[in-house]
């Protein structure tokens, strides 16, 4: 069962809650729902890889688009605005910089003019940052 589960929890919208639910109703006397997550995670952490990744201070930066569109209410129009969520991290310090982004689908179809605006709102975040904890 245990497999069945862990191809379950990629598909979207799928949680442990509602894996446990499903088990439950076929196994009235199994395991409660801590004890089902305990053991799902024990058998997700031993199908898993694990290495170790040297980051340098300000070496790498990582940019995506994330997950599914969301909205936001604009009080001025009083409409509902469609956003893409933009993340940027720098791995070596776990800063993240995230900002939504109208109509972009993904990294790939984001126009240069858009890229390059976010890209430097990150940049100029992260600086910020950087000049606050020197102090």
């Amino acid at each position: 069962m245990l497999p069945y589960f862990a191809d379950e929890l990629k598909l979207k919208h799928v949680t442990r809650r509602l894996l446990w639910e499903e088990y439950i109703s076929s196994n009235p006397d199994g395991y409660r729902y801590t004890q089902f997550c305990y053991h799902l995670q024990r058998y997700l952490m031993s199908k898993k890889g694990s290495v170790i990744l040297d980051h340098l201070p300000c070496g790498e930066l990582y940019v995506n688009f994330a997950g599914e569109t969301l909205e936001y209410f604009d009080r001025s129009t009083n409409t509902a605005k469609k956003v893409k969520v933009f993340i940027g991290c720098m791995p070596y310090s776990s800063y993240t910089f995230v900002m939504g982004v109208k109509r972009e689908k993904t990294i790939r179809t984001a126009t240069p003019k858009v890229w390059k605006a976010v890209y430097y709102k990150q940049l100029i975040c992260f600086r910020r940052l950087q000049a606050t904890q020197s102090r």
